[in-house]
């Protein structure tokens, strides 16, 4: 009965790497030496004499290759294995060149180490006592040395002058013919057509005397035209006074197709590890579902995918990536006739199984179905077209993709609601905190108007009657001057005050638009104000009859503040503009008013504040009038933007109704508003 496999040196200058493969082995109960480099492991073999060498090819001092070289001379017991950080063939066929046995890759699953191992000791072994019986044979008789090469599992092989002279019985059942068929022929004739060339002109070289590869790959061809990928072994003898090959073939056809399996197995892990870092990184859920498409498509290798979901018991296609081979429905505007199509199909699946391939058509591919389910309910489902079949592994990758996608979707959708009920309870709060100010200013402006508003009264009636008494000049006229412009600003705060404190109740009724920007026109020729000659100029857009409804008095008060806003902003001789236009918003009528200037303009800080309450830049405002003009349009239902940019003036627009009948919730838009040309007539400042 063999020995099992007991000590092995595991040689590798890198410490991670031998504890890792020290960890594995020792668990299956093998006795591991440790050698960190080349020199190390030459000596810990001559020793120590392991039952197997694992040896990595690239080491300080010896490498792994000279290494086997070198302990080929003294050792033809040990089985020797190569360690390689990629699958190099050229690599593996120097090793095996070499000497070694065998070879591992790295990037291959360690957990497989052991039974490799166990199967590189079984077939050394099994050569070791190929070969001492093959020895011991051939002194005793050729006749024992053939039943002996009859009974090894790797096919064996005789060439002479090209043609095959013996082949064992491992090589015939690999070829699925009788050795009396193989012998006699040319032994190209068993090689696959596009290595044939290739072969030949090694073995003519190699019958020359020149240097050749005596370990090589090659496909072999069976009977029935099967495959066979082989490792060859080859050595010039002399047989009879004439050069001759002998060879043995080593059938790795099974090993391979497990590598690329195992390759292709890593490939695609590795593809759905990006894609699930992609969705993870998902800002949104739109964001997350154009992720989740476009990953399926370029990661996992389908030709089209989409996705729908539920809303308001309606499946709506959301996101779609790709493109499907065939003239397949499958671009948004067939969304409704995909999902009555795949609905219901996905809603069977989700108490049942996790995924479903179902024909497009005769050869126009497979669609795959993916349900959505969370909490025991369908949420929508996903949907991939493949140009062939998706197999069993590609579908269990999409089910558990699609499991983590229902998670992460209900998640995003808590997280929304949950902002937006924030959102609204700040909303709520800001309003608490507003009404709270608003009533605690209008407290103040009861105390102001009464603390501060008769001693105002005193000063102005006593202002008159000492001007007429003592007929001031001089320094004296200048200080009853500035004590009656200072008494005034200060009359004018307390009326700021007790217009923004207190309740505006606005009186609306239709006017003419052209009665509004008229009254305001006269108003702003009689009110005294600071400044040079700057002109008000006025461009009407509406019909003669068109309407606004508004408290006339409350608008005229909001224009003739922003205008004498514009004034002071602009430079002397510059041009106020007030414009009105009819608009459609929704359905519903508005008038535009805009009041335009020519000033410095704002910086992006001071337009975000404008209309706080007694924010100014003003060194002798109050910081009250826009918030003022504010508080009369949203009064009216209305709204008001402003666009300012420094050196390019400011815009105040306000959108007031022209109707009754208007929703509550109107907000600002942007964009050109309709409007019927009218000439311009302006107005002097």
């Amino acid at each position: 009965m063999d020995r099992q496999l007991q000590t092995v040196l595991v040689a590798d200058d890198d410490p991670d790497v031998r504890l890792l493969f020290g960890d594995v082995l020792t668990r299956e109960r093998m006795e591991v030496v440790y050698a960190p480099g080349g020199g190390e492991a030459l000596q810990a073999i001559q020793e120590r004499q392991p039952d197997l060498a694992l040896l990595d090819v690239q080491m300080p001092g010896l490498d792994g290759l000279e290494i086997v070289r070198q302990v080929r001379g003294f050792n033809l017991d040990i089985a020797l294995v190569v360690l390689t950080g990629h699958n190099d063939r050229e690599t593996m066929l120097t090793a095996m060149n070499a000497g070694a046995d065998d070879f591992f890759d790295k990037a291959l699953p360690v957990s497989s180490l052991p039974e490799r191992l166990r199967a590189v000791w079984i077939s050394k072994q099994a050569h070791n006592r190929l070969r001492r019986d093959a020895e011991r044979s051939l002194r005793e008789s050729e006749q024992r040395y053939r039943m002996l090469l009859e009974n090894v599992d790797d096919g064996i092989f005789l060439l002479q002058d090209g043609v095959i002279h013996f082949v064992n019985k491992r090589l015939a059942e690999m070829l699925s013919r009788t050795a009396e068929e193989i012998i006699g022929r040319h032994h190209t004739e068993y090689i696959a057509p596009e290595m044939r060339e290739l072969i030949s002109e090694r073995h003519q070289r190699r019958m020359r005397g020149e240097d050749e590869p005596t370990v090589y790959t090659t496909r072999l061809m069976d009977v029935r035209g099967g495959v066979h990928e082989m490792l060859v072994r080859v050595g010039v003898i002399e047989l009879q006074g004439k050069l001759a090959v002998l060879g043995t073939c080593t059938d790795i056809t099974a090993k391979l197709e497990e590598e690329k399996r195992e390759a292709r197995r890593v490939e695609r892990i590795t593809a759905m590890n990006r894609l699930l870092q992609q969705v993870m990184a998902s800002d949104g859920l739109q964001n997350l579902l154009d992720a989740v498409t476009r990953g399926i498509t370029s990661e996992l290798g389908t030709g089209w995918a989409g996705v729908w979901l539920k809303d308001d018991g309606t499946y709506k296609l959301l996101s779609h990536a790709g493109s499907p081979a065939s003239d397949i429905p499958v671009d948004p505007e067939f969304a409704p006739a995909m999902v009555r199509h795949y609905e219901p199909l996905a809603r069977a699946l989700a108490e049942k199984v996790h995924r479903v391939a179902q024909p497009a058509g005769p050869g126009q591919g497979v669609f795959a179905v993916f349900p959505l389910i969370r909490s025991g309910q369908a949420m929508g489902f996903v949907l991939t077209w493949h140009a062939e079949a998706p197999g069993e592994y590609d579908t269990g990758q999409l089910a558990s993709l699609c499991f983590q996608l229902s998670t992460l979707i209900e998640n995003m959708k808590l997280a929304e609601d949950l902002r937006a009920s924030y959102a609204e309870l700040k909303s709520a709060q800001d309003e608490l905190i507003k009404a709270g100010k608003m009533a605690a200013l209008g407290e103040m402006s009861a105390i102001v108007a009464h603390e501060v508003r008769n001693p105002l009264a005193v000063i102005f009636n006593s202002l008159g009657p000492l001007n007429r008494i003592l007929k001031p000049q001089g320094d004296a006229e200048m200080l009853l001057r500035i004590i009656n412009e200072e008494a005034t600003r200060l009359n004018r705060l307390v009326t700021d005050l007790l217009d923004f404190a207190r309740p505006l109740a606005a009186q609306r009724r239709q006017i003419l638009a052209q009665d509004l920007l008229g009254r305001t026109s006269e108003a702003i020729r009689n009110i005294p104000r600071n400044g040079g000659g700057q002109r008000l100029e006025i461009q009407n857009y509406y019909a003669e009859n068109a309407a606004v409804y508004v408290d006339a008095h409350f608008i005229q008060q909001a224009l003739i503040n922003l205008i004498l806003n514009a004034f002071s902003a602009s430079p002397p001789d510059g041009k106020v503009i007030l414009r009105a236009e009819p608009a459609v918003v929704g359905g519903y009528d508005y008038m535009i008013l805009t009041v335009s200037d020519q000033g410095a303009g704002m910086t992006p800080e001071v337009r975000a504040r404008a209309f706080e309450p007694f924010f100014t830049t003003n060194a002798l405002g109050t910081g009250l009038g826009l918030s003022l003009v504010r508080k009369i349009v949203e009064a009216h239902d209305g709204s008001i933007e402003l666009e300012s940019e420094p050196g390019k003036g400011a815009t105040f627009r306000l959108r007031l109704p022209s109707g009754e009948t208007l929703p509550r919730d109107v907000r600002p838009v942007s964009g050109k508003y309709a409007s019927l040309p009218r000439p311009s007539i302006s107005s002097p400042g």
